[in-house]
């Protein structure tokens, strides 16, 4: 049986496309405005691991944390940290996981790796938890496309229409040989 579109819902299929096409014209004649790392996790969200709960990773920054941030927004192109657990380094790396991959190029991709699957697959549903509450003009998760939204790898499609992908990954010695990333 076909399907029928009345008037209004075609009215707002053509209106809900034209307001996307004049903010892609927007957002492609001005310069992009990239924030800090710092900046940025003014807006990333976090679940309290221990407590359950929400709270924004910015607001009350930790010591490591704070230095971390500073690192990043320092330059710094290639950090290696030795973490003991309890120190909120987990967070403050999968929120710089989003931000290169929200703020990278055009068709970013990003690798998270953890010893285990279960592990990696653990930092992807903290990302997905972060990225599901940005703001809208950063973008929106693409879950409905192959490979959008599952226990692997997510995308998130820009309002200038590109797709940035983010994969989790165990560290084994063969794991994404054919893949390239700007950030891992």
């Amino acid at each position: 049986m076909p399907s029928t579109i009345t008037k209004a819902q075609a009215r707002g299929a053509a209106y809900r496309a034209a307001v996307h096409q004049v903010a892609r014209r927007m957002l492609a004649a001005r310069p992009r405005v990239i924030p800090t790392f710092r900046e940025f996790l003014d807006l990333w969200h976090c679940v309290d691991r221990e407590g359950g709960g929400d709270f924004i990773l910015g607001e009350d920054l930790w010591p490591s944390q704070d230095q971390i941030a500073a690192l990043a927004d320092g330059g710094v192109q290639r950090m290696a940290i030795i973490k003991a657990g309890k120190l909120g380094i987990t967070e403050v790396a999968v929120a710089y996981c989003a931000y290169r991959g929200v703020y990278g190029p055009p068709w970013a991709r990003v690798h998270l790796f953890s010893q285990t699957f279960p592990d990696a697959a653990i930092l992807l549903e903290m990302l997905r938890y972060g990225l599901t509450r940005l703001p809208m003009q950063m973008g929106k998760l693409a879950d409905r496309e192959r490979g959008g939204d599952t226990f692997r790898s997510l995308k998130l499609r820009t309002l200038l229409g590109d797709v940035r992908t983010f994969a989790a990954y165990a560290a084994r010695e063969h794991v994404s040989i054919s893949q390239s990333a700007i950030h891992a």
